[in-house]
């Protein structure tokens, strides 16, 4: 009964599946009166705004938005305000990566020993009691579908199908009924580079994994001249409207051949599209306008995309074979509830080795979840419990650890070592790094440093603070304000500053660059070491490491610089050679590292300039396409071509979506779905509303200082 008082956090593994969260719980919320709250990419506040009347919110948040803000709420002492934390696809525990940090969630929460309920979910994980143990919960285990799902998996023309997610068993047309005879039929004739034409005749919703980008726009053209040519005049007008939206979110331009098949009902659909173009291809499936997508691994993880038809072309994803995980992910696209009544799925095999190594790991079942924490993980660890006043001393920071899955997959004797000598090692080494982390007094309290608090606050690593201090305080030394430049090139996310890693850039592309250059941009560049003989010889290859890694990030920070002086973003993306969908990611990752910049100078006094000049830099990158479309695109699953449809229908305020009848909403405006229409209003209602709350807080804090003013000169008196 607590629990249903309090407020709750919804943490999902992807920016694209909040979209989707919030915009299926919004209806809900207008109606039971709770605010939903995003928490993804550079949105979400820390802490949370306290609302009026005790009103509940639920957050739905990525993973690291999720650990920031309740690691917020532990400092404020606040975290008694929730009462649920739901976790989907719980084994995103396994992610290298993203595991540490949401293992670190739940632990934190586990050692509070708080009345929050945590509620966990996932369909493939092999060690089920052990992370029931970790959550210090039951375990509640359901293997039947509530839609009928039949799985086949065929090689060298001969079908097998699983009747119990695991084991495979061979099929024969004799045995079969008719439904599954033409299925059988058309499984026995995938061989050869045509395989998959046998099993997308008919007016089904399929969907087609392909192991890379190139295979699935391939795959897609070679659809559209091989199905029917009745298809072409399906919903023709609908096409039109998707192309047209399409062309709207990415500047008036559109791939010839996307066009072509769209005609065909057909499309592709991975990271070499624009986020927006993936969600109008997305919308236009649901709608029906689309009846087959070609797609990569990534949409089996987004999404609820529903498909009659499910078929995986081939047993590897890129070059790697293909996980449990991932084919359970792709299967579980086939018949959603209350999308489709029931669904197929094909698992297209091209040599019996192959179908082997997969009959082998289906028998297996999934793979057990392990801890992939390790010492850098457990010092962020440490430091954020200390600085939230969770840890005070070593033996609260042993009793947390207790707490991990790290700890408790090891053995009793490794738990021991564990404890007594390699955590005493790692805190020894906080404080013994010239109390740049961490201190302890003689009465053994522990405390941050203040570089280590700004860290925390910022949501960065200890080891990557230690890098953005030291650059920015070299920086500021010789910091040139001719124009944004200079700025930009300090919040250059880590993994842009190094040749490998970041956009490919055309060396002849950037060297002409650089030639046209006003010369307040080369005055800006020689400050940072950046010479015109240098970018010569980056176009011979002749450059030493240091040199190459100092290059990729000025011109990075070129690109974010031009990107925020021309409007047109497929000419900058031209002019460095390099496609718009890495252009988009590229500005997403950076506004949200800008933020993380931003935070953590805002908490050191030696750094109060760069507060000053990055204070609107995080949204200014996310929005640089069109800042007078921000109130409109801060709507969840809203990118730069929906945005401009709503502002030319009149639609120019989140109030007037707000207002707005869907039916006519959807007449105004060129492939938007009903159901899309009523998502953006109730979404809109509940910003505007939030926005209302803030300004009735606001007053009652100004009336309520009034009074106290009040007091104060009646009592002089």
């Amino acid at each position: 009964n607590e629990i249903t008082k309090k407020s709750a956090i919804f943490i999902l593994p992807y920016i694209s599946l909040v979209h989707e969260k919030y915009q299926s719980l919004a209806k809900a919320a207008e109606e039971f009166k709770f605010y939903l709250e995003e928490y993804a990419g550079v949105k979400g506040q820390y802490p949370p705004t306290k609302r009026q009347l005790n009103k509940k919110s639920i957050y739905i948040c990525t993973i690291e938005k999720g650990s920031k803000l309740i690691g917020s709420l532990i400092q404020e002492n606040r975290i008694d305000e929730i009462g649920l934390i739901v976790i989907d696809e719980f084994h995103m525990l396994n992610e290298p990566q993203r595991g540490p940090i949401l293992e670190c969630v739940v632990s934190k929460v586990l050692y509070l020993k708080k009345s929050i309920q945590i509620f966990a979910m996932s369909a493939t994980i092999g060690n089920i009691n052990a992370l029931s143990t970790f959550i210090e919960g039951i375990t509640y285990v359901e293997n039947s579908r509530p839609t009928k799902h039949s799985e086949y998996v065929t090689v060298d023309k001969r079908v097998f199908q699983s009747f119990d997610g695991k084991s495979l068993t061979e099929i024969y047309a004799d045995n079969l009924g008719e439904s599954n005879r033409e299925i059988f039929n058309a499984c026995v004739k995938c061989s050869g580079p045509d395989a998959v034409l046998h099993l997308v005749q008919g007016n089904l919703m399929v969907l087609i994994f392909c192991s890379s980008k190139i295979a699935c726009s391939n795959l897609a053209l070679r659809l559209q001249f091989d199905r029917f040519p009745g298809t072409k005049e399906y919903k023709k007008q609908e096409k039109e409207d998707l192309i047209e939206a399409l062309k709207e979110e990415n500047d008036g331009k559109l791939s010839t051949n996307l066009e072509e098949c769209i005609l065909y009902g057909v499309a592709y659909h991975h990271a070499d599209l624009t986020a927006g173009e993936r969600r109008l291809i997305e919308e236009a499936y649901l709608a029906g306008t689309l009846q087959i997508i070609c797609c990569t691994s990534t949409l089996a993880a987004g999404v609820n995309l529903p498909a009659q038809r499910v078929i995986i072309r081939d047993s590897y994803v890129g070059r790697d074979f293909i996980s449990l995980n991932m084919y359970k992910q792709m299967v579980g696209r086939a018949g959603r509830t209350g999308l489709q009544e029931s669904g197929e799925s094909i698992m297209l095999c091209k040599t019996m080795q192959d179908f082997l190594r997969f009959s082998s790991m289906m028998n297996a079942g999934p793979e057990p979840i392990s801890s992939h924490m390790d010492p850098p993980t457990l010092v962020d660890l440490i430091l954020e419990v200390v600085a939230a006043n969770l840890c005070s001393s070593l033996e609260d920071v042993k009793t947390l650890i207790k707490h991990t899955l790290f700890y408790q997959l090891k053995s009793p004797e490794d738990q021991q070592t564990f404890l007594e000598t390699t955590l005493s090692e790692i805190v020894a080494s906080l404080l013994a790094s010239k109390g740049t982390m961490l201190t302890m007094n003689e009465a053994g309290h522990l405390s941050l440093t203040s570089i280590a608090k700004a860290a925390v606050q910022a949501g960065l690593s200890h080891d990557v603070c230690l890098i953005i201090y030291s650059d920015l305080l070299h920086n500021k030394l010789n910091f040139c304000l001719l124009n944004s430049l200079h700025m930009l090139f300090l919040v250059i996310p880590l993994e842009y500053r190094i040749p490998s890693d970041g956009i490919l850039l055309s060396r002849s592309k950037v060297y002409d660059r650089y030639t046209k250059f006003h010369p307040q941009t080369l005055r800006v560049a020689e400050a940072l070491g950046v010479t015109e003989n240098l970018v010569a010889l980056n176009v011979t290859g002749k450059l030493k490491d240091e040199k190459k890694a100092l290059l990729c990030r000025f011109f990075h920070a070129c690109i974010l610089y031009d990107v925020l002086n021309f409007d047109n973003h497929q000419k900058v993306a031209k002019m460095y050679g390099i496609q718009n969908s890495h252009l988009q990611n590229f500005l997403n990752v950076t506004s949200y590292f800008a933020s993380k910049v931003y935070r953590f100078c805002e908490e050191l006094p030696e750094l109060w300039c760069y507060k000053q000049l990055l204070t609107d830099l995080p949204q200014t990158l996310m929005y640089c396409r069109a800042p007078n479309l921000r109130a409109l695109m801060d709507l969840p699953g809203v990118k730069i071509g929906r945005a401009r449809q709503l502002l030319n229908a009149g639609y120019s305020s989140l109030e007037l979506i707000a207002r707005a009848d869907a039916k006519e909403m959807v007449a105004k405006i060129r492939h938007l779905p009903l159901r899309s229409a009523r998502n953006l209003i109730s979404a809109a209602k509940l910003h505007f509303i939030t926005k209302m709350d803030k300004v009735e807080a606001m007053k009652n804090l100004i009336q309520n200082l009034q009074k106290n003013y009040d007091n104060i000169v009646h009592n002089t008196k």
